[in-house]
């Protein structure tokens, strides 16, 4: 196998191929470093058939799909991951393939709703869900404490310690760690206990960068150019995709709620006023069914049945979709009419069914 990390910086590019077949993949490319790539990929004598973000990134925009069209392979991304140019979309147990080699996918969220884990003979590729001695922000848009200290301290426990992992990022010149010394001396595992996780990572918070909102739009819209110098293909991705409202919305994002704390609710008895899902008729009834208690109105037809939604002005609501792309839309435009506690459901019912929670058909 051939194993490499092609960048110097802060952020981490790597090239995997399998010797025999000599096919390649290339997981969290920057756009910067294409000719790095190109030329190891010449020298190697290794032909690239896919390349694969481990999230939606918030730092830097995705080099994923300029890589995809000028090396004519597949762009690769998690179902959940919302940008409009991905290939082929892959979920939790898929198993992705270079020649013979297997290289199994877990999804991985807390950091990013989308987030994947690929193991690439027992290495753990795992984007910005765990750092070297941290992690990446779960408050960021698409982040989720309670996913994250799930992802941590129970996804990764079926793996020993002596599994090595290989971090998106590090900020001091280092490659890789072992599960083990993280867990000895990072302090994302020191809470255990999954509510006093959650409670520090909200003590935690702060701000986002209104820059970010704005490399996550270019990476949903799969454009390098900032968002304002492209308007028009920005109008038509979110009519074509429903992609998130801070297209329209300037930097202000609607709130999110993740799936297991809105499950805790309903089992606590505490549902919200209005669980609002605004999928297709087709998709409402369809296999991922609905939660509960649901009450449904198509996003298209929000606008013409606000007289049903105004007496729940004043009343927490919590917008649902399939993956969390129309319920941010649909938030926002709440939001804009003066409604006063909206929020998304985040990773909408995919999230929900991965969980293995109850669905009304």
């Amino acid at each position: 196998m051939f194993f490499e990390q092609l960048n110097t910086g802060h952020h981490k590019t790597y090239l995997v191929g399998d010797e025999e077949s000599r096919e390649a993949m290339i997981i969290d490319p920057l756009v910067e470093s294409y000719e790095i790539a190109r030329n190891r990929l010449h020298a190697l004598g290794l032909r690239i058939t896919m390349t694969v973000d481990t999230h939606t990134h918030a730092d830097h925009i995705s080099g994923g799909p300029a890589f995809a069209a000028s090396f004519r392979c597949e762009f690769i991304m998690h179902e959940l991951a919302r940008a409009k140019c991905v290939d082929r979309h892959i979920t939790n147990g898929d198993i992705l393939t270079l020649g013979e080699m297997p290289i199994d996918v877990i999804h991985t969220p807390g950091h990013a709703a989308d987030g994947i884990t690929l193991i690439v003979e027992s290495r753990l590729m795992c984007g910005d869900v765990l750092f070297i001695g941290g992690a990446g922000r779960s408050d960021l848009p698409g982040g989720d404490p309670d996913e994250h200290w799930h992802t941590l301290h129970r996804t990764f426990q079926s793996f020993p310690d002596s599994t090595l992992f290989f971090p998106s990022h590090d900020y001091n010149g280092r490659d890789f760690s072992s599960l083990g010394h993280e867990r000895r001396n990072n302090p994302h595992f020191e809470h255990k206990d999954r509510y006093s996780y959650v409670r520090w990572q909200q003590d935690r918070q702060a701000s986002t960068p209104p820059w970010v909102n704005k490399v996550i739009d270019a990476n949903f819209l799969c454009q390098a150019l900032p968002v304002e110098d492209r308007a028009e293909d920005g109008k038509d991705a979110c009519h074509a995709w429903g992609c998130a409202p801070y297209l329209t919305e300037g930097d202000k994002l609607p709130k999110e709620v993740g799936v297991i704390n809105l499950h805790e609710r309903i089992e606590r008895g505490k549902n919200p006023i209005l669980m609002l899902d605004v999928r297709e008729e087709d998709e409402f009834r369809g296999h991922l069914g609905h939660i509960d208690g649901a009450y449904h109105v198509p996003l298209d037809e929000m606008e013409e049945r606000m007289d049903e939604l105004i007496a729940f002005k004043h009343s927490e609501i919590i917008t649902i979709c399939r993956s969390g792309g129309r319920s941010l839309t649909a938030a926002a435009k709440l939001n804009s009419d003066a409604f006063e506690d909206v929020k998304s459901l985040r990773g909408g019912m995919i999230a929900w069914n991965s969980r293995g929670y109850r669905i009304d058909k």
